[in-house]
């Protein structure tokens, strides 16, 4: 998929367990940045892109997975997500999320700064193939893919309204929906809470990571137990989220429930970048 700032290429998709047995699934993805300066590479995973599975009754957002880094087999790749990317150069990264069935497709759905649906691709979970016809695909074997989405008019327009305004882009970048720090809101009172609910967990979170990571003497066996089980908090809160985005499927809400996962997904970049200095053990 070549997007403004990036070409997202996605080259295997495998199976697997966590530390604790449930079943997750690598994505390993070739990715260069398009741009003009440097980018944190998770963020460029996840921003623009929802990965969901369609379980025949339900189409589920997929969180991340949390792994232990050094025995996972791409253990090269998860690191390379916490680094940054140059301009012009390209890497190889990849995702660990947590599965939601273990044998439903994976839907991967791409949306441009306007939160327009610019292209989507589905994948056999079992083989790595492509579902979707629509979209073009070369393939190096049975159980490694090199999927390209196709792009629609939307994008190309987005491209070229984006070269007329190449002078304001960088002093408005800091009005990405990325960098908001209040959430997105919905129209829907109770949800709306959740959110923000879910927002301070991810934060408080993230800064007790961060801390620990200054001071490793501080994260003992039981702030580590303590980390855990809000971590397991926040997931379950994550959970419920996007199932009552779900149920908003006008057009109107269906635009807001999108830059609602997307801030989700940027906080949830925070943590993990956290979580990957905290001490090893």
């Amino acid at each position: 998929m070549k997007l403004p700032k990036k070409k997202y290429e996605i080259t295997k998709v495998e199976k697997s367990k966590n530390y604790k047995n449930e079943p997750i699934v690598y994505i390993i993805v070739k990715l260069t940045n398009k741009s003009k300066e440097k980018e944190n590479i998770f963020s460029s995973l996840v921003e623009g892109c929802t990965i969901q599975q369609d379980t025949g009754d339900t189409t589920e957002d997929l969180p991340s997975a949390y792994i232990d880094e050094e025995k996972s087999p791409y253990k090269n790749q998860i690191k390379m997500s916490h680094k940054d990317l140059k301009p012009g150069k390209t890497v190889e990264a990849a995702l660990a999320l947590q599965l939601v069935d273990e044998n439903s497709p994976l839907i991967f759905e791409f949306v441009n700064g306007e939160y327009e649906e610019i292209g989507t691709e589905t994948i056999d979970i079992n083989n790595g193939s492509a579902i979707n016809e629509t979209n073009s695909i070369s393939s190096s074997s049975s159980s490694e893919k090199k999927i390209t989405a196709s792009s629609t008019k939307k994008e190309k327009k987005s491209n070229k309204n984006r070269k007329k305004s190449s002078n304001k882009k960088k002093s408005s970048k800091k009005k990405s929906i990325f960098d908001n720090q209040t959430p997105p809101e919905t129209g829907n009172a109770d949800l709306d809470s959740k959110i923000s609910e879910l927002s301070q967990q991810y934060d408080e979170l993230t800064k007790r990571a961060n801390a620990f990571a200054k001071d490793p003497s501080s994260f003992t066996e039981d702030a580590k137990l303590q980390f855990l089980q809000d971590e397991s908090t926040t997931i379950a809160t994550f959970n419920e989220v996007t199932e009552q985005l779900d149920t908003l499927d006008n057009d109107d809400t269906s635009s807001k429930s999108m830059k609602v996962l997307i801030y989700i997904q940027n906080k949830n970049s925070d943590l993990l970048e956290a979580v990957s200095k905290l001490p090893e053990e």
